[in-house]
């Protein structure tokens, strides 16, 4: 019989051949009593009749995290980026309407944040120049909540960019994870 540890689950049939029914019991209770998506179990035979499934285990490689971080960031910019370019004049006026930084400033900024939004957008998405599209990405959102602060609103607790922007940084640490052309050539992590 497996070692019992708070962090495995282990589910016993009464019957030791019934490996269906094992893998459906421990499904049913990952699902009913923890409320985590279910994960592949080993049927590594550590007992009769049992099967472990580790708790406190990644469910895939390591390098699908970064990835999955840099597609969404990356989507995120193209699609603010392409809304404020269908706009752009709107968008200029209400840049200047804030009265966060001065007229002309005000319009640059924005006039050339949409086009920059959508590039570093795309370069997240493709994984090309991966700290350098974090860097932006995180400056860009540093001056949103700048502009708006860490409790803009009565009815947010807190500036939701506040998110994003720790999504950027840890772009700047992890790396561009998989399928990225800044790791073409590098051998990927087992």
């Amino acid at each position: 019989m497996p070692k019992r540890t708070r962090h495995t689950l282990i589910v016993e049939s009464r019957y030791a051949g019934q490996r269906e029914g094992l893998l459906q019991a421990a499904y049913n209770q990952i699902v009913a009593g923890l409320g985590v998506a279910k994960k592949a179990i080993s049927l590594g035979q550590p007992g009769a009749g049992a099967c472990i499934m580790k708790m406190n285990q990644p469910l895939g490689a390591a390098h699908y995290g970064p990835m999955i971080i840099r597609l969404t960031l990356g989507a995120y910019f193209i699609l603010a980026g392409m809304g404020k370019l269908n706009l752009l004049a709107a968008f200029v006026d209400q840049v200047r309407s804030f009265g966060v930084l001065p007229g002309n400033i005000a319009a640059v900024y924005g006039i050339l944040l949409p086009y920059v939004e959508v590039s570093v957008g795309a370069l997240l998405v493709i994984g090309m120049w991966t700290t350098l599209s974090g860097v932006l990405a995180g400056l860009m959102i540093l001056s949103f909540v700048l502009a708006f602060g860490v409790f803009p609103g009565t009815h947010d607790i807190f500036n939701k960019d506040l998110i994003l922007l720790a999504a950027a940084c840890s772009l700047l640490y992890s790396g561009p994870g998989a399928l990225s052309i800044d790791n073409i050539g590098k051998q990927s992590p087992a």
